[in-house]
């Protein structure tokens, strides 16, 4: 593969080159869930992370990710949801540390990053994310529950071939181990994204980016770990 790698990489300048910017799905982004109507104390849910955080090519993010892990969380708890999400296009674990993060309300209980697409395709090294990551963990140490999903699947994105898959797969699972590391430490959870299934159906039009099967399979990984 390394013998490859400058192919691969002039194969990802020529693809990502070629992408349409998708639009940001209808909605707002926050919202409540109730659970029973009590009015009780609410149970604050954040998403951070890049435009896969936005939901990007995605349903309404009342009906994406966020609102079908609130609606999980609201019937488990017992108690009211009131997420909200925290993102910018092309974020990488640099932007999660030094912009998102202090975005991030004092009364949050849950918080879900999802970063990781743009830091592979810039080739950020083993060493850059362990710093940056610790560092965003570290300034959510008095959040109760934190959950960093692994690396997006790029290896089964449509828009991308071989050797560039092969380089992203390996390179992934370099991160994500040093990112289940990082969580085993900090008492913090490591929610792996799902990887098998690569139907047309998972990602959005622009063969990169997840569709609505796409974030349903990863809401119901997030709602496993929980």
């Amino acid at each position: 593969m390394g013998l490859l790698r400058p192919v691969a990489v002039r194969q990802g300048e020529r693809s990502i080159g070629r992408l349409t910017e998708l639009p940001l799905p209808d909605g707002p982004p926050h919202g409540l869930v109730s659970a029973d109507g009590s009015g009780r104390e609410r149970l604050g849910l954040v998403v951070l992370g890049d435009e896969t955080a936005l939901g990007v090519g995605g349903p309404p993010l009342d009906e994406g990710l966020p609102g079908l892990v609130s609606r999980e969380l609201a019937r488990r708890e017992g108690r009211d949801v009131l997420w909200q999400v925290v993102g910018e296009r092309d974020a990488t674990v640099l932007g999660l540390h030094h912009r998102l993060l202090p975005q991030v309300s004092p009364a949050t209980e849950v918080a879900v990053l999802m970063v990781g697409m743009h830091d592979l395709l810039a080739r950020r090294s083993v060493r850059e994310w362990r710093t940056e990551l610790a560092s965003s963990l570290d300034l959510l140490a008095r959040v109760p529950r934190v959950l960093v999903c692994g690396c997006p699947p790029l290896h089964r994105a449509p828009l991308l071939g071989w050797p560039l898959t092969g380089l992203l797969e390996r390179e992934a699972a370099a991160l994500d181990a040093v990112s289940r590391e990082l969580c085993d430490e900090r008492g913090r959870d490591f929610v792996g994204l799902p990887d098998r299934d690569d139907s047309p159906a998972s990602f959005a039009s622009d063969g990169l980016h997840p569709g609505p099967d796409g974030y349903r399979q990863r809401a119901e990984a997030i709602i496993r770990a929980l």
